[in-house]
């Protein structure tokens, strides 16, 4: 019985959303984000300037989506985002920014 209610209780922290369509674990806002970017060019490091985060922060954002697409090599997600992968429709600020800054 002890058992059963642990389990229980660690639900709501395990729990994650699937994409309804291919029941995948979705990717969050910041990895859409991450991926946008790179997909267009941008480096690690610009991405960062521009989500004014950490280029650390944009690696660990790029790894995650990775492993949750079941990628392993950065080859395979950029064929991916190339071939039409990830749709996302971003609008605001971020897309105003220069390449070059």
């Amino acid at each position: 019985m002890v058992k059963l209610a642990l389990h229980f209780h660690a639900l709501p922290q395990e729990r994650t959303h699937l994409c309804p369509a291919c029941h995948r674990q979705s990717l969050t806002e910041n990895e859409r984000q991450v991926l946008y970017y790179l997909r267009h060019g941008f480096s690690q490091s610009q991405t960062a300037n521009i989500l004014q985060l950490k280029v650390q922060r944009v690696h660990s954002h790029k790894c995650s989506a990775m492993k949750k697409l079941n990628f392993t090599r950065t080859s395979e997600l950029f064929h991916w985002l190339l071939q039409g992968g990830l749709t996302l429709n971003l609008t605001g600020p971020e897309l105003l920014k220069s390449k070059f800054q």
